[in-house]
């Protein structure tokens, strides 16, 4: 009788010991909320044996650009230093909204998100870089084209990279 009293009551304080020992979870980050744009900057690569260049967005003064190097921006593709806003509704699908007005559609995976249809119909696909409680950056996805740049006309290949702070 002493032995089974002696291992109920051990079992019964092991018990105890594994009940009250709850684990406290680290909240989860997620890109779900309101961001607004703080700095922006672009990289290019001319095709063959060049570097790539980085290039700010914003110069002093300069507060507002195109991330489009063709010059048709779609409304997506301008943005605004401490003006452009995002808001992302879902962490997988769900809406997009740019600058309290404009609503897409999305959809995204832990990495990336693809934003439809814009004006024209196409989409906009963002890859994230970094992401952080109250930052976040997100990397466009890489474009191909000939253009002139820098008076220079060839083939090129470039993407931009977004920094935004949470405001929601």
């Amino acid at each position: 009788m002493y032995l089974v009293m002696s291992k109920l009551l051990l079992a019964l304080l092991f018990f105890t010991l594994l009940s009250g020992c709850a684990k406290e979870e680290e909240p989860q980050l997620t890109s779900k909320g309101t961001w607004l744009l703080t700095d922006a900057s672009l990289y290019i690569k001319r095709w063959g044996d060049y570097p790539v260049k980085r290039y700010a967005y914003f110069k002093q003064g300069q507060e507002e650009n195109c991330m489009d190097l063709n010059g048709n921006c779609l409304e997506l593709d301008i943005i605004h230093r401490n003006v452009t806003k995002w808001e992302i509704l879902g962490d997988r699908s769900g809406g997009f909204i740019l600058n309290d007005t404009l609503v897409y559609e999305m959809q995204s995976s832990a990495w990336a998100m693809r934003i439809f249809p814009t004006e024209n119909g196409s989409a906009r696909i963002f890859i994230l870089d970094s992401l952080e409680a109250d930052y976040v950056r997100w990397s466009t996805s890489d474009r191909e084209q000939a253009l002139t740049f820098e008076g220079v006309t060839d083939n090129f290949t470039y993407y931009s990279k977004l920094e935004f702070k949470r405001i929601k």
